[in-house]
């Protein structure tokens, strides 16, 4: 492909999975005015403990989910946004990035070794790897791009989640992992409700989950919002009210799939693939197969390359 560049914008995360780094990390993340809302003065106050509480617990979450490459325990995320851009290079011809919006792998550091290896003379691709767009996700990798590129030239792919490339991907990747099921949950992160009014999340999830509904016929599809906090107005039904009312309404085996995760993390793999699963047998439920995200598959894989193509297309980049 005829640019310098590609780079998959992510969260980010931490370089070694310890108390210390989660703690940083935490404390980064829930300090962006997009994330957390408020005025500075709360968010000055509150952020630095929840950030101390929560670390340990975060810190084992990730260790429960971690992929162990030589004997080194690497956060499954980042090691899919790793993997993810050394296979792309190799489908693409080009040289593919990833950077988190946090972290220490950020993107002001990316900008740096771009620098270094001359690669910023000609028009760099930004792929925002979150499928819907919210304000609080989007948003601050549309910041840090800005900030960060400043003088740069660059396009920016973003919210890829009404893409069919995107609902084909998501439809086989249930059909090729589901195995037998009677039901199917489809399940996106939840956001608190007063950020619609930056931008209609709840709307971008409706649209995708139209697309994939489509691809299953006369399955029973029912879509759901996970991982709200205790405080605030958050989207809803929550993944365990969906999950218990299908179970009471005689669905035995069912499909979980998290569309709104590019990779797999501790909300998709503890989450739901652990609690969810717990709470779906208790209820009366039989199986439970949670599909893992499209991580670094072949699925995964093609849907980025074909979305690439189009980008370069609708910008005038020469594939």
């Amino acid at each position: 492909m005829n640019f310098p560049a590609i780079v998959l914008v992510h969260l980010g995360g931490v370089e070694k999975i310890g108390r210390a780094e989660c703690a940083d990390f935490l404390r980064e993340f829930l300090a962006d005015r997009e994330v957390m809302g408020g005025n500075f003065f709360a968010r000055k106050i509150f952020v630095p403990l929840v950030s101390r509480l929560r670390a340990g617990r975060f810190c084992a979450a990730l260790k429960s989910c971690a992929i162990n490459r030589g004997g080194e325990l690497k956060q499954a995320s980042v090691f899919y946004a790793e993997s993810l851009a050394q296979k792309l290079s190799e489908k693409t011809g080009a040289q593919v990035f990833q950077a988190g919006v946090y972290g220490k792998k950020n993107l002001k550091n990316l900008r740096g070794e771009l620098e270094r290896k001359n690669l910023l003379r000609g028009k760099i691709l930004f792929l925002i790897c979150y499928p819907q767009i919210a304000s609080s996700t989007v948003f601050p990798a549309l910041r840090e791009i800005e900030k960060n590129f400043a003088g740069a030239d660059y396009e920016i792919v973003k919210g890829y989640g009404h893409s069919g490339f995107y609902a084909r991907a998501i439809a086989n990747s249930v059909s090729q992992n589901g195995g037998k099921f009677d039901a199917l949950l489809v399940l996106f992160h939840s956001a608190p409700k007063p950020q619609l009014k930056k931008f209609d999340y709840q709307k971008e999830c409706e649209k995708s989950f139209e697309l994939i509904r489509g691809h299953f016929g006369g399955i029973r599809a029912e879509m759901a919002y996970q991982s709200a906090m205790k405080f605030g107005e958050w989207l809803g039904p929550s993944a365990e009210q969906a999950a218990l009312r299908l179970a009471r309404g005689g669905a035995k085996n069912l499909a979980v799939v998290c569309p709104g995760f590019f990779c797999d993390c501790t909300e998709t793999l503890v989450e739901i693939g652990r609690d969810l699963r717990r709470a779906f047998l208790a209820g009366g439920g039989e199986n439970f197969t949670y599909i893992n995200c499209l991580n670094d598959s072949p699925l995964q894989v093609n849907m980025f390359f074909e979305i690439i193509k189009e980008a370069c297309s609708q910008y005038g980049i020469v594939a």
